[in-house]
């Protein structure tokens, strides 16, 4: 039965069922849409790209496993083991390598500015 606002709408049970099933997914849905944690997008300036590749002559498991490093940075922008240089520039040691990079936290947005093999 429906009526006008004032007077209370009935339905079968199983249509209420149905409907509280459908809510309570979406309420499943959005729990894990809050719990998931935000990550930062990440780029690279072009001369770090093509120093990247200089750099490891065509080794694609080296070269991968230093991007997948380096993509950990966008769950974690800032690691226990990254040491801060400016306001919002950081520098930590993947591979062998010191990665430069600045966050933005406005933006959600990590740039690698600069790698340079460490001594």
């Amino acid at each position: 039965m429906k009526g006008k606002s004032k007077y209370i709408t009935i339905m079968p049970y199983a249509e209420f069922q149905k409907l509280k099933k459908s809510i309570d997914r979406l309420s499943s849905k959005l729990n894990k849409q809050m719990e998931k944690k935000e990550e930062y997008d990440l780029r690279f300036k072009e001369e770090v790209l093509k120093w990247i590749l200089d750099f490891y002559k065509g080794d694609l498991e080296k070269l991968g496993w230093f991007i997948s490093e380096v993509c950990k940075l966008k769950s974690e922008p800032f690691p226990v083991e990254s040491k801060q240089i400016d306001s919002d520039v950081f520098n930590v040691l993947l591979n062998d390598l010191l990665v430069f990079y600045s966050v933005n936290k406005s933006k959600q947005l990590i740039t690698v500015v600069s790698i340079e093999p460490s001594l």
